[in-house]
């Protein structure tokens, strides 16, 4: 259908007129469409006119003329002095045999429904003085408005609020729907838009040729094109995305995510290599979250259940450090076929893909920038690769490497992905066993009171304190402050942008799925 700007639209009318169809007949059809609809707002109850000096003014006129007739009390509240107006409002005018009310808002009183026949649809400029204070008490009145052609205080043609506007339940425009009826925030003020006929032949229309329809379904559902049952991705059009910096990753998304649901065979997402990963796996934070799937029990999260699990991490230390070491762990590419297997049958525990094949660790190009930056892994999104960093300790790989294996079978919370490695480690072999628990010593003592912390690290054996001490010393060594702080930075930003809104401190929610959880 087609839309039509205020200047076509007064073509549309002058058109129309000179064709033989006086100019009042339009203002009598216009109004009587208008009382047509009050009668369905409100089957009973007094109805307030909010009239205009102009046309519109007179459409209301004539809406009020014909609900009296119908034996509606109604009431006309007149912008100027009935003598000033002119043309066909005058006429309009003329026939309300009723005296009119002053422009104060204070006339408006308590009515079932207001008609807003103040401004049309070709405002161009700001409401001020009088109109403005009566916009502002219609709006405050709380009773329904129903606006005749545009609620007042839009420009028809741009939807814009001229400095205050009309909010209306309902909006009654005539022959073709205005831009302000589709475009914001003219839209919602409008509320519901009904099209009256008003005599206005659509012959019109060619001579007008209007440049811009409503987008509706008819409008191309003849050439909507359906599939044919022997098509392939790439008969049915390649869509490509061009993505922004880190911040506006999210609208690239939806925009790929449409594109494919519309029906492109093919969508490329086109962007800086870190923000196609970013793009990309963050399409995963749309995932049901873990606590949701597996038995959580809030109640069990309290101090002392994280002093417990404190207490119990370093007597595993000790337990399992001598048969860990003379296990030995598996060359920085190597992966363990034990690390692999335990890491199947925790995944079937918690409902993830069974699909997912443990990948072997490898080194990136990344690596300077891991080490640089205190980065342990990561997981690589288009080759579903696991990448580790290179200066990572023996016996830290096994519970990152199945950290990043979580994330290949869709856990993208770093919180979630550290509770499936180490519940992956702690059911595999003793060496296994020790990483897992060398890894949630440093988490779970940071939840802890400083007193006791300093306590829980008392109680460590010589052997994993030393283990503990190489990690410090590495990052001391390897990680650069700057970089760190950077690079950190900026992924907690990714993370609350995909509504993680704890950000970098969610990898800590391992320390709570643990205790809420009794899954080892």
């Amino acid at each position: 259908m087609e839309v039509l700007t205020t200047t076509e639209m007064e073509r549309a009318d002058r058109l129309t007129i000179a064709a033989g169809t006086p100019g009042f007949a339009l203002m009598m059809s216009a109004g009587q469409a208008v009382a047509e609809a009050a009668m369905g707002l409100v089957e009973e109850g007094p109805i307030m006119v909010v009239a205009g000096r102009g046309n519109n003014g007179g459409d209301g006129f004539v809406a009020a003329a014909e609900l009296a007739a119908r034996g509606r009390d109604v009431s006309v509240i007149l912008l100027c002095e009935r003598d000033s107006l002119k043309g066909d409002a005058a006429l309009a005018a003329r026939g309300w045999k009723y005296p009119v009310l002053p422009f104060n808002p204070q006339a408006i009183g308590k009515p079932a429904l207001i008609i807003d026949a103040l401004f049309g649809a070709g405002l161009n400029r700001p409401v001020k003085g009088d109109p403005l204070e009566m916009i502002e008490a219609v709006n405050a009145n709380g009773a329904p408005v129903l606006a005749v052609d545009l609620p007042s205080g839009i420009n028809g043609t741009t939807g814009a609020v001229m400095g205050a506007a009309i909010n209306a339940v309902e909006t009654v425009t005539f022959f073709r729907r205005k831009p302000a009826h589709l475009l914001m925030p003219g839209r919602k003020h409008c509320g519901h838009v009904r099209v009256a006929d008003i005599g206005i032949n659509a012959r019109v229309l060619e001579e007008i040729r209007p440049q811009t329809s409503e987008n509706v379904p008819q409008s191309w559902q003849k050439s909507f094109p359906v599939p044919d049952i022997d098509g392939h991705k790439y008969a049915r059009g390649h869509a490509v995305v061009l993505s922004g910096d880190l911040a506006s990753t999210g609208a690239a998304r939806l925009a790929a995510r449409g594109a494919l649901r519309a029906g492109a065979g093919l969508v490329t997402l086109a962007a800086a290599v870190s923000m196609l990963f970013f793009a990309s796996w963050g399409l995963n934070y749309r995932r049901v979250p873990l606590r949701e799937k597996v038995p959580f029990e809030g109640g069990r999260v309290t101090p002392d259940a994280a002093l417990a699990l404190a207490r119990e991490t370093v007597a595993r230390l000790g337990s399992t450090y001598d048969a860990a070491h003379r296990e030995g762990w598996p060359a920085p590419g190597d992966v363990s076929q034990a690390l692999a297997v335990s890491f199947s049958r925790t995944s079937a525990s918690l409902g993830l893909p069974a699909t997912v094949v443990p990948g072997r660790p490898k080194r990136s190009l990344f690596d300077l920038f891991f080490r640089r930056a205190g980065v342990a892994g990561m997981t690589d999104p288009f080759f579903l690769e696991t990448l580790v960093a290179s200066d990572l300790l023996p016996f830290e790989r096994s519970e990152v490497v199945a950290h990043e294996w979580a994330h290949l079978a869709g856990i993208t919370d770093e919180g979630e992905a550290n509770f499936v490695g180490w519940l992956t480690c702690v059911r595999g072999t003793p060496a296994q066993q020790y990483s897992g628990w060398l890894f949630l010593y440093s988490e779970v003592v940071v939840t802890l009171p400083r007193d006791a912390a300093r306590d829980i690290s008392a109680h460590l054996a010589p052997g994993p304190r030393a283990d503990l001490q190489a990690i410090r010393e590495r990052y001391e060594r390897e990680v650069s402050p700057r970089v760190s702080s950077a690079g950190w930075q900026v992924y907690d930003q990714y993370l609350k942008a995909n509504r993680v809104e704890a950000g970098n401190q969610s990898y800590a929610e391992v320390v709570r799925l643990i205790l809420g959880t009794n899954l080892r």
